[in-house]
């Protein structure tokens, strides 16, 4: 529709996922791992029966974002989804089919993927099975397997071999959970602007989409509500954190080359039997916090662009579930 773009951008109407839990086989308060690791917190818990079930988040009937991380660390195969997430209408209408499936990566097979994942490379099977990690041990991680993530980190490829990036590595708990506390004071107060919506809200959202696009899509907002509920936890007990600081002045697009820097890092600690997981909420709390970057010595060409929790799974998380498919245009 031509005007699509101009159209509802706060709470846009949804199709959320299906979700359903076998009470028959889920064995309730001996695990708790969906609870723990859904990022939306619409996963609560009932302690009238024991178990886990889906209701709304911020005044939104659901908040499902279609991640399959309750699947990926349920023991018993409890959990089970149907459908995908799709925006029905407006400025985040969804342009692609949600049509979900396994890897499927080699075009002469059409074989269950626990089938062919031994024909696979490790590069490969690593990339299929890395999941976010939200439910960490609190086992330190040594400098030295540190260090061997982020030189992998160095290693990627950027625009005129420009290397706009370096890092901060941090290991003292107290200094990651400061950190958390006051990222989360700059970061509740645009919770609180989206959730319970309401005709103020929704003039303001509609009107800040049209400046901040990328950052009013209501998805994100959903895991802040969650960390708000929960001690201001955005690293999830993380004993490591790595802050990845961009050069502004990087060729090209420097944003890219971070990010395929962090890829690095990220597939190289699922490779060294570490859990990670991205969080770019702290990195756009950085940009409000000077005394906080003055700590850490960040100034200007840097930025911080993005952190990456790091530590050990306390929980089986990586595991191939389901994922989108991307659609392909061939020419030949």
């Amino acid at each position: 529709m031509m005007f699509e773009k101009f159209r509802k951008a706060y709470a846009p109407d949804t199709h959320w996922p299906q979700w359903y839990n076998d009470r028959e086989t889920c064995i309730g308060d001996k695990c708790r791992f969906c609870f723990e690791t859904c990022p939306t917190g619409t996963i609560k818990w009932s302690s009238k029966t024991g178990m886990p079930y889906v209701s709304g988040v911020g005044g939104f009937d659901k908040a499902c974002i279609n991640c399959y991380n309750c699947i990926a660390v349920c023991p018993t195969h409890s959990i089970s989804m149907s459908g995908g997430y799709k925006v029905l209408g407006g400025r985040y209408k969804t342009v692609k089919e949600s049509i979900l499936r396994l890897p499927m990566p080699f075009t002469d097979r059409n074989a269950p993927y626990s089938e062919i994942e031994k024909d696979l490379t490790e590069v490969e099977r690593v990339i299929y099975r890395r999941r976010s990690n939200r439910i960490f041990k609190d086992t330190a991680v040594s400098e030295a397997l540190l260090h061997r993530i982020m030189e992998a980190g160095r290693y990627a490829p950027t625009a005129g071999n420009n290397m706009p990036f370096t890092f901060v590595a941090i290991t003292d708990t107290a200094l990651i959970r400061e950190i958390e506390v006051r990222s989360m004071k700059v970061l509740r107060w645009l919770k609180n602007l989206y959730l319970n919506p309401n005709f103020i809200k929704k003039i303001l959202a509609t009107l800040m989409s049209y400046f901040m696009i990328r950052q009013m899509d209501q998805r994100p907002f959903f895991p802040l509500d969650k960390a708000d509920r929960r001690n201001d936890n955005l690293f999830y007990g993380a004993p490591a954190l790595i802050l990845i600081l961009m050069d502004k002045r990087g060729i090209s697009d420097p944003n890219l080359d971070a990010g395929i820097c962090a890829q690095n890092i990220v597939l190289a600690a699922h490779a060294l039997g570490l859990g990670t997981c991205y969080n770019g909420y702290a990195a756009t709390a950085f940009g409000y916090l000077p005394g906080l970057r003055k700590r850490f010595g960040i100034a200007y060409p840097w930025k911080v662009v993005t952190t990456i929790a790091v530590g050990y799974a306390k929980v089986k998380t990586d595991h191939a579930v389901p994922r989108e498919d991307v659609p392909v245009r061939w020419f030949k």
